[in-house]
């Protein structure tokens, strides 16, 4: 049986110096040491959501800065495309302009040659045509 005396009075507060002494040496610092791992993770997992929502925000920055981009190289490309469509338009209508004009020059130069060889012409037509009626005729031949 269980007899209840000084040893269990003795047994009682051994067991409470124990408990005064394990909780100063023991509990207290191992509480304090997992509150503050608790503290650390948590913290560092704000800091990783953090650094998350950082690399979302320069990521869409990245794609935002790559479109605009993208769209400015494609109105720089139609500029100059234009640019070149003009240009060549312009080279086109000067080549055309210098054509015409080269064209008018020889118009011009074949006009007089023309003008020059036409009084020979008219006196070798007309020469032909005497030669040829006198020919039919029969004039000149027989004398």
């Amino acid at each position: 049986m269980l007899s209840i005396n000084a040893t269990l009075l003795v047994q009682l507060i051994q067991f409470l110096i124990l408990t005064f002494i394990l909780n100063r040496l023991m509990f207290r610092p191992i509480l304090k040491i997992i509150r503050d791992r608790s503290e650390h993770i948590d913290a560092g997992k704000k800091e990783i959501e953090n650094l998350e929502l950082k690399t979302q925000e320069l990521a869409n920055e990245y794609l935002s800065i790559e479109r605009d981009a993208r769209k400015q190289a494609h109105k720089e490309r139609a500029r100059v495309k234009m640019d070149a469509v003009t240009s060549a338009g312009e080279l086109y209508n000067a080549a055309k302009n210098k054509v015409t004009s080269m064209r008018q020059e020889i118009d011009m130069e074949v006009e007089q040659e023309v003008q020059k060889v036409r009084p020979f012409l008219q006196r070798e037509a007309e020469a032909l045509v005497d030669e040829i009626t006198e020919k039919m005729i029969g004039i000149g031949t027989e004398a």
